[in-house]
């Protein structure tokens, strides 16, 4: 079974954090209103003004690091390269895309990857 879950980038304060609740506007079309982010002083966000919500891919690294959405991954079998993992709607999964021209690379995400930072905390990686 696979586990659904996300962290949050809170743009203004520019920090990562473990969602603990979301709140919709309504269930008939659902729509993420605000996402609470779990440190000292919760407080809710609007979605997307205030924070992006990333989600977990399932995946883990060799290291047992969960992978999520935005990630940087070095690929160490093959190309030894650094990619980004992003949804792909054709491929209906998480996939690999190259750092410098976003183009799709067809490759597995996990055991042959080491995530090295995200694009939101480490936007240097993508340089």
């Amino acid at each position: 079974m696979r586990e659904i879950k996300f962290r949050a980038w809170d743009k203004a304060r520019k920090i990562m954090g473990e969602v603990i609740n979301i709140q919709f506007m309504n269930m008939v079309i659902p729509q993420v209103m605000f996402v609470i982010i779990n440190e000292t002083n919760p407080r809710p966000l609007q979605v997307p003004e205030e924070a992006l919500l990333i989600q977990f891919t399932g995946l883990h690294d060799r290291n047992g690091k969960e992978i999520y959405e935005g990630d940087v991954v070095r690929q160490e079998i093959c190309s030894k390269k650094d990619y980004t993992v992003k949804w792909c709607e054709q491929e209906a999964g998480f996939n690999l895309y190259e750092l410098d021209d976003g183009k799709f690379q067809f490759g597995s995400v996990g055991w042959n990857s080491t995530v090295i930072g995200n694009i939101h905390e480490s936007p240097e990686l993508l340089k």
